[in-house]
Parts: structure tokens; sequence; C-alpha cells
């Protein structure tokens, strides 16, 4: 990739400064853009740069210039030779690929910065090839500073516990389990978990809740003597269906009600009642379990839960 030499404007430095720009060779060429032409340096010396053109000093760096600069070489208030020693000692000390901005006072510099401190020569080169130039250094300081982000990202999402957020609406035995198993689960795995209690769901948190199971309609629940749903119906199922139920869960070991939400207060789970549901229920707060998150809404919760890892409608 050739050496580039590269005209800046007036506005890289106050004051009646001529800065140009060198990129360190990965070849043996040198370029300088004058009036919007780049020279590549060969066995001529350069002449006639007169036309440079000239923008306006308060006008700010674009990104490319600020981009393109790795190392800035003061050079005002010297004059020939001195502008031109320093930047043939400054180029040769330079990495591959990298960009030098010279700053200088004197109008001779510029015609000797287009002469490669090594070879002495110019020759014109296509615009094109400094556009790759910065292409190429732009897309590799993006390309790193993405990756530095990428790294941040991902080392802040190690540090920070994962998030699980459970929606409870049921408020039946046998819906009452899944909410608080996959809480006091969470909970104890350093997960941040929470629970919104809402509609039916919100009976789980009452001090004086006695949850049912009901047969009619639920199919899946396994009876001890197989019978047609019609009988589900008749009077005093249920109390027998919810008797079974608690029998068949502590046989096998499985905590009860009481025991899980005692489970999921003390391992930190937020277990919140919905606001609005206690309103058109008529529930008083005093009706509620101690342990528990302050009364909120909808948008309460779904702001806690925005960045909830793994989010559950039960």
């Amino acid at each position: 990739m050739p050496e580039s030499i590269r005209r800046r404007p007036r506005s890289w430095v106050d004051g009646d400064v001529t800065p140009l720009a060198c990129r360190a060779p990965q070849g043996r060429a040198a370029s300088l853009d004058i009036a919007g032409r780049c020279h590549r340096l060969t066995r001529q010396r350069v002449s006639g740069y007169t036309g440079a053109s000239r923008r306006a000093p308060n006008r700010r760096r674009t990104m490319t210039e600020a981009l393109m600069v790795d190392q800035t070489l003061d050079c005002k208030g010297l004059l020939c030779p001195m502008p031109i020693v320093k930047l043939g000692k400054a180029i040769r000390e330079l990495d591959p690929g990298q960009v030098l901005l010279l700053e200088t006072t004197d109008p001779g510099s510029i015609p000797d910065v287009a002469v490669d401190p090594e070879d002495m020569t110019a020759e014109t080169m296509a615009s094109p090839e400094l556009d790759e130039l910065i292409r190429d250094r732009v897309d590799r300081l993006v390309t790193a500073r993405v990756d530095e982000l990428f790294a941040a990202k991902e080392a802040e999402r190690a540090r920070k516990p994962k998030k699980l957020a459970i929606i409870a609406t049921k408020g039946t035995l046998d819906w009452a389990y899944p909410p608080l198993i996959l809480a006091t689960t969470g909970a104890s795995l350093g997960w941040d978990v929470g629970v919104f209690f809402t509609f039916y769901g919100l009976k789980i948190l009452q001090k004086n809740r006695n949850l049912e199971i009901g047969t009619t309609g639920n199919p899946a629940m396994p009876m001890p003597v197989p019978m047609p749903q019609l009988l589900t119906a008749l009077p005093g199922m249920t109390p027998i269906a919810t008797t079974m139920m608690k029998r068949q869960f502590k046989a096998h070991g499985v905590a009860s009600i009481d025991e899980l939400i005692e489970l999921s207060i003390e391992l930190g789970v937020k277990l919140s009642p919905c606001g609005m549901t206690m309103d058109v229920f008529g529930f008083p707060e005093s009706s509620f379990i101690e342990g528990i998150e302050p009364v909120c809404g909808a948008t309460h919760f779904l702001t806690w839960a925005a960045d909830a890892d793994i989010a559950l409608f039960t």
C-alpha cells in the first residue's frame, strides 16, 4: 500500500499554519494531495504546487480527517531545512499504515515535503487509491471499537445475575404450584426473581387462602377411579379432589403452598400484588401475608421486568 502525504485544511491548527499529513510506507512510496490530486514519489522532482485550495479557518475537522492522524509533528516557526529533516526522521519511526500530521508555518516546506526523504522523486497517483486508504483506516478503527463495546457488554452481562419475571393469574391449588416452584428454583440459582399476582392469582398471597382444585373442565387431572366428566360436577367433588391432590403431593414429598411462599420470601423473591385486582375484588391490604412487595400496578412490574432474561405467564 503506498505511503501518502496529504494536504490538510488550515483549520487543523490556529494561526497561519500549513498542515500536511503522511502515511508510513508499506512499500517505498509517498504522496501529497494538492488541489485535489495525489502524487507518489518516483524519479523526478515535483514542482508546480501552486493553487492549493484553502478553506475557512474555523471549519471543523471531518471524521475522516480526525481518524487518519496517529501522530502530530510540530514544526511551527522552523525554516528550511528543519521541517523536512524532522519529517524524514518521524516517517522512519512510524509503524506501517500510521499517519503523521505535520504542522508548519514555512511556506517553503510544502514542495519540500512532497519529495520522499529517501527517494527524492514523485509521480502522479489517482485519488481513488487515497480513498481506499481512508476506507481501510476507518474500517479497522470502527471494527476495533465495535469489538471493544461487545466485549464490555458481555462482561457486564456476566457480572449481572439473570432475571426471571413470572405473572400468576390463577388461584387454584394446581395452578399455584408452577409460579412458586419456578420462583424458588430461580432464586436458589442466584437469579433476580419477581412474581406479579393478578386477577385470581392474587388469592395465593392472602392470609386465609383456601386453594382448591376443580375437577370440572379439567380432564387431564388423574383420578384414582375413572369416572365420566359429568360426575365431576356433582356437589362435594371439589373438596374431594382437593384433599386427594394434597395427599398425593405430601406422599411424594412435595412442599405445600405455605412452605413455598415462606421459602420465596426467605430467598428474596419479589411477590407483587396487583393493585387493580385488589380494588375490583375489594381485597384490603390487611388480608395479605407479610413480607411481600408493596401493592403495585402493571406499569411498575413491566418496568422491572423490561430487561428480564426469562418471562413466564401462568
